[in-house]
Order: structure tokens, then sequence, then C-alpha cells
């Protein structure tokens, strides 16, 4: 089980690192974000660079809606806060909204022994999708919205 997780939060720590509950994790990095807007965390199980089974604690949002389901993905460097001017038009939409920090980014783990390259995120995308979107989805598919990730 996770215990903690650290988090770099210029604006909670001044700059430095601290160690976060899960809870904590979950809601970390998400100033600026409407109150529908529900954090969250996800263990992604995955292999690292030796091939060994690993899990992951991965950050995410949810706006719930009936409409249509929406995925968003930051550009390489970036974070879920990316897409903040979209939540309020996606609301308005009904748009049942998710967006995912890749690993090593943004409020998800950054564990020294993965390779941050665009299979790990591909693989890690599909996973989220599959374990997380999918079920929560009235009609079991979603769209992809990503810009820039290499």
């Amino acid at each position: 089980s996770l215990r903690g997780v650290v988090v770099d939060d210029d604006d909670r720590s001044g700059g430095e690192s601290t160690v976060a509950s899960p809870s904590q994790f979950a809601t970390a990095f998400t100033r600026g974000l409407p109150e529908d807007v529900v954090p969250a965390f996800w263990e992604w199980n995955t292999l690292n660079t030796k091939r060994e089974r690993k899990t992951h604690l991965v950050r995410y949002v949810h706006m719930q809606g009936e409409g249509p389901t929406v995925v968003l993905l930051h550009p390489f460097g970036g974070n879920l806060l990316h897409w903040r001017s979209l939540y309020g038009p996606l609301r308005e939409a009904k748009c049942n909204v998710f967006a995912v920090d890749l690993l090593g980014l943004g409020g998800s783990e950054a564990p020294q022994d993965m390779n941050y390259d665009v299979i790990t995120w591909a693989s890690q995308c599909s996973s989220f999708v599959e374990q997380v979107v999918v079920p929560q989805s009235s009609t079991g598919t979603c769209v992809l919205v990503g810009t820039s990730i290499t």
C-alpha cells in the first residue's frame, strides 16, 4: 500500500518538496480549478526499466457530466492545469471530463527507474482509459484531446 508520495507544489510549500498522504496528493496542484472538478489518484501497475512490476500513483481530475466523455492529455512538461480554461465550456456542454497528469509530470509520481517517453505515456493513457474512464462513461467510449506530446 502506498503511504505517501513526494510532491513539489511551489504555491503550498514555498518551493520545497514535501511528503504527502494519498489524500493530500490527490488535491495537490489544483489551485484554479472549478469546485466541481474532483481531484483523485489512480494506482497504475506497470513495468520499470528492469522489467519489474511497480505501482505508481497518478493524479487525475474528474468533472461528472451526462454528455460525451472527454479525456484531456496535457503537453510534455505540463500538467492537467493546462486545460483549466476548458473546464467551464465543457461543463456547459454537460461533458463527462477527465484530465490526467502523465507519469513524471504534474502531480503524478516521478520514479527514477522509468523511461519517460511516448511509449510509456501511451501505455499509461491506454490503461487509464480502460481502467478509470470507460467504467464511468455512459457509452463506454471517450474522445481523447491532446496537444504537443512529443
